[in-house]
Order: structure tokens, then sequence, then C-alpha cells
């Protein structure tokens, strides 16, 4: 009997110390605990249990009686009971929400069945952790996969989701259809590179909205990154697809109030339906991604529906986007050098930059055959700074043959708004030992007038530096006097096209009198471009024109060869060319 009773006491002080490791371990893990001994015995829960179900200090539920769970998981939390109940010794682990008087909280449950040798379960072993802050991120984490964080609108993958589970419904009831229209904002860049990132995705959020407004519920407007936006609409009624394009044209194009400034893009529209022989979802996309750059570069804020026709635009367009690529990592580009020529015969010491491609295959190519495909990306700044090097080198080594010389090199918009451009400038002329009087940087009126206020500190940059400043195609803008004097820049460049048709068109010729005339009175240089013949020399010689520039004194031609007409007199340095052009 004593040793019955040292057993006994030895078997009680070994249980009190599991009991006590069991609900250390309980605490370390902040996991709740509970027991439920179906032969009729009493029932166990821990406080933590009780607090993360959201139960009361005595209350401690039957097998049955779910309440604290969720109303929509309290199946699948009976199921995990059941299957722990039928499957011996084996946890089964769900995640679900606890009901706590409208605090819904995500928890883990695991159960385990046990029983005692071979017999029948006799006792439910259960455990609940806290997995709501989990749960949170990786809800968030789904979300910010599937939706856009700038306007909240569905991306890419999700659009495409979508889009496949409308077009695996058309297919299995052919009386359905869709349409995808493809949008890209049109002017965007400019504002985005003139009023900065955050303001650029302010009016994103506004035409987000705007599009959302214009569809219905069972259609879809997504953003795919940078400014463009997909629509999907589901059953439209085909004869309606360019007036719901031009609807939504109409919504985007209208002014939008950012920084106290009136701002407005335009949408060049693609269009494809899913027909009669169903695509696949990106096949889909692919069209009405063609068809609006088929409208883009035939009109810009123009509507296009797509046709065969325009799969051989799109390759056309990737082979060139990726050659271009190539070509800015190889240096494929060349910088050529076309004069700028004093009337008066005084000698040639200025240029304008002009960059051609050499092509592998191609030959040499002139902007208009890629410039457009790289004003577009980051490529433009590349190339531009490019330029800006290959242009200080050249002056560098004119003027260690004795030459000075100067030359205007072109900004494109995406270039003036790089916030690295002073630096990018400063760098070229210590680099190559340059004054600031060796460097002209022309840009056009478009740009200066997107945001006149952030135009004029960049401005204000440059001049700092000391380099020149020119308006390029001037009388092609809206620019005014009053904005001319407070930009303070140093030569307008009459377009081209008011000095080609000044001989026929009088009113051409007293339009290009009026800029001579504007430039003396502020004080600024004036060239006009794309002087061709004699007639239209000695036009511009009798309004007073000191300075042209064109074929009739030579084209833009290799650095070497344009330093052979440094020092001679413009007017008489290629007579051979006067006399071809005439």
């Amino acid at each position: 009997m004593l040793g019955a009773a040292l057993d006994a006491q030895e078997l009680q002080a070994a249980l009190g110390d599991s009991e006590k490791r069991y609900a250390d371990a309980a605490r370390a893990s902040n996991d709740g605990l509970w027991e439920w001994d179906l032969t009729g015995g009493p029932a166990w829960i821990s406080d933590r249990a009780r607090s993360l179900l959201g139960l009361g200090a005595s209350a401690l539920p039957a097998l049955d009686e779910l309440g604290w769970a969720h109303p929509d998981d309290q199946a699948i939390v009976s199921t995990a009971l059941g299957q722990a109940l039928s499957r011996r010794d084996e946890p089964v682990r769900i995640e679900f929400r606890a009901d706590r008087g409208g605090d819904h909280r995500w928890l883990q449950l695991t159960a385990v069945g046990t029983a005692e040798g071979t017999a029948p379960v006799s006792r439910l072993v259960c455990s609940v952790a806290d997995v709501h802050q989990r749960r949170l991120l990786e809800e968030q984490l789904r979300e910010a996969a599937m939706f856009d964080h700038v306007t909240g609108l569905p991306n890419r993958r999700l659009f495409l989701d979508r889009l496949t589970s409308v077009l695996n419904q058309i297919r299995r009831r052919p009386s359905r259809s869709c349409a995808v229209l493809f949008l890209d904002l049109d002017g965007f860049k400019l504002v985005n590179d003139s009023l900065g990132h955050l303001h650029g995705d302010e009016l994103l959020g506004v035409v987000a909205r705007r599009l959302t407004a214009e569809i219905r519920s069972t259609d879809t407007a997504a953003r795919f990154g940078g400014d463009e936006f997909a629509v999907l609409l589901v059953d439209p009624d085909e004869g309606d697809l360019a007036m719901i394009a031009g609807r939504i044209q109409q919504r985007v194009r209208e002014p939008v109030l950012i920084e106290g400034q009136q701002v407005s893009v335009t949408a060049s529209v693609g269009i494809t339906v899913s027909g009669a022989q169903v695509r696949e979802a990106e096949a889909l996309l692919r069209e009405a991604d063609a068809a609006m750059y088929h409208a883009k570069a035939t009109d810009r804020g123009s509507v296009a529906f797509f046709d065969r026709t325009m799969h051989a635009e799109a390759g056309d367009r990737l082979r060139l986007l990726n050659e271009l690529r190539i070509a800015l990592t190889e240096e494929q580009f060349v910088v050529h050098y076309q004069p700028i020529v004093p009337l008066d015969g005084s000698p040639v010491t200025h240029y304008e930059a002009l960059v051609r491609w050499q092509h592998p295959e191609r030959g040499l190519l002139l902007p208009g055959a890629f410039l457009p495909a790289l004003e577009s990306g980051p490529g433009m700044v590349e190339l531009g700074t490019w330029i800006l090097d290959q242009v200080g080198a050249q002056i560098a080594t004119w003027r260690a043959a004795g030459h000075d010389a100067s030359v205007a090199v072109n900004l494109s918009h995406r270039e003036f708004w790089n916030p690295g451009l002073a630096e990018s400038v400063a760098r070229t002329l210590r680099r190559h030992g340059l004054s600031a009087h060796n460097l002209v940087l022309e840009i056009t009126e478009t740009v200066m007038l997107t945001d006149v206020e952030a135009a004029r500190r960049v401005m204000s940059d440059l001049r700092t530096i000391g380099v020149r400043l020119s308006i390029d195609d001037f009388g092609t803008g809206q620019s005014s006097l009053h904005t001319l004097r407070e930009f303070a820049v140093d030569v307008l460049k009459i377009d081209g096209g008011f000095v080609r048709g000044m001989e026929s068109d009088p009113q051409l010729a007293e339009l290009v009198t009026v800029i001579l005339e504007l430039g003396r009175a502020l004080g600024l240089d004036v060239v006009a471009e794309c002087v061709e013949t004699p007639a239209q020399e000695r036009l511009l010689r009798s309004m007073g024109c000191s300075k042209a520039q064109g074929w009739l004194y030579g084209k833009a031609m290799p650095g070497a060869e344009a330093g052979t007409m440094l020092g001679t007199p413009g007017r008489s340095a290629s007579p051979e060319r006067a006399a071809a052009a005439t």
C-alpha cells in the first residue's frame, strides 16, 4: 500500500509538471487551447482561447455549438471538426473568422482526435492561433498584385483574367460577344515631365474615375502602367462602339485643374471585337494595342478599329524598338552639322547639330525614321546626353584646329524636363574645356508653354550656366510677346513652312516680316530655316533677316566636312550648291 501511494504521488507530481509545461508552452506560443471529452468527462478551455474566440469568462460551448465562428465560416469549421473526429491522431488545420460581436478576426484552428489503444476517438484537442495580421497582409499583397496602386483600377493581370473568363463564356454561348478598347493618353508625358510625377499621378486618377463613370458595372476599366488604359465591354452593340469610344475621349480631354493650372490630354483609341473566331485574351489585347498605335500614328486623339494589316505594323514597331535599344548600346548614331549662315557675308561660325542613325542594314536614316519611336521612352534622354557629348567633343576638335564655333542642339520635351539637364550641360562644358558661348540649346514653343513657371525655372538654370537659348519653329505655337519677354531667350528660328511658302503667299511673307520685327524689338537674333532658293534668300535679306540655314548653303554634314566651312564667307561658301538649288 505504501509503494502504491508513493507511485501515485510520483505520478501526480509528473502530471502536474506536464500540465505546467503544457501551459507554459501555450503561453509562449500565444495560442488558445481547449479540449472536449467525448465520454462525458469535463471539458476545458484556456483563457487565451476564450479571448480569441470572444467567449465569456465561464462559457464553454458544446461541440455542436459554433456561434463563435463567422456565419459564412461555420460550415468549414464543422467539417474540420468532423474530420478530426474521424481521423485519429491526424491533425486537421483550417483558417476561419471568429465572430466576436461584429469584430471578425482571422484565426487558425488545429484539431486532433485522440483515443486510448485501439478505441474510437474519445477526446478532441484543439488550438487556435491569431493569424489576422498575416491574412490582412496577404490580402494587401493580393490586391497589389491585381490592382493599380495609383488609380485603384484593375491592372493588366486582373484585366486579362476577366477577359479570359468572358471569352470562355463566349465559347460556350456563341451569341455573346465582347470588345476591347485600348487607350493611350496623348500629351501625358509632357504633363508628367513638366509638373512632376505626383501631379501626373493625380491626372491619371482623374482619368481613371472618368473612365469608370462612362462604363457599366458589367464592364471593366484597367490601367496597364504609364499612360495606357484598357476597357472591356461585355455584350456591346458593335454599332455603338465608335460612339462609346468618342464619349470616353470627350470625357478624357475635359480640362483638369492641377496646381492652379488647367491641364488637358487626349486619348488615341484602338478597338477590336471578339468576332466569330474567338481568340485568346492576349491576342485580343494585342489587336486593340495595334489599332491604337495605328490611330496614334495617323491622327493623335483618333479612333481606329483593328484589321489584319495592323499586325505587320505592330511587328515593324516592335522590331524598330529592339533595334533602337541595340543602337543606343552600340552607339550607331552619328551627329551631322548644318551651317547657319550670316547673310551679310560674314564668316560661318555657327551650326545646328542633327542626329542620324547609321543603321547596319538600311544605311543612314534621318530623324523622322526613328525619333518618334524613341520619344515615348527613356531612350530619348539617353540619346540626347550622348549627342550633347559628341557635340562638345566636335567643338573641342574645331577649337584645337584654330576655329571657335558654336553649335545649336535641339532638346526634346523629355530632355528639357529631365531634372538632370542643367548638370549634364555643365558637365559637358567642363569635360571638353568649352565656354558657355559655344553651345545653344533649342526648344520648341510647345514644350516651353506646357508649364510656364516650371519652364522659366529650367531656363533660368541654363542661363546661369551661360548657354544661349533658342526657340525653334517659332510661329507654330501660341507664345505671346509677354511670354517671350519673360523667358529671356536669345534666338528665334522662323519655321521652315513659312519660309518655303512666303514667295507665293503674301500672308506668310507678312508673318515672316512681323517675326523679324519682333526679334529686332526684343534684341534677339532671328534665323530663317529651310532656305532653298536664291529668291528666298533675296526676299529674306530685303526684310532685314541676318541669318539663314537650308540646302542653299549646305545639307547637314559630318563634323570634319563641316569644319572646312568655318571661317569662310557664308554666302559664297558653296556656290555650286546655290547653282544646283537654282
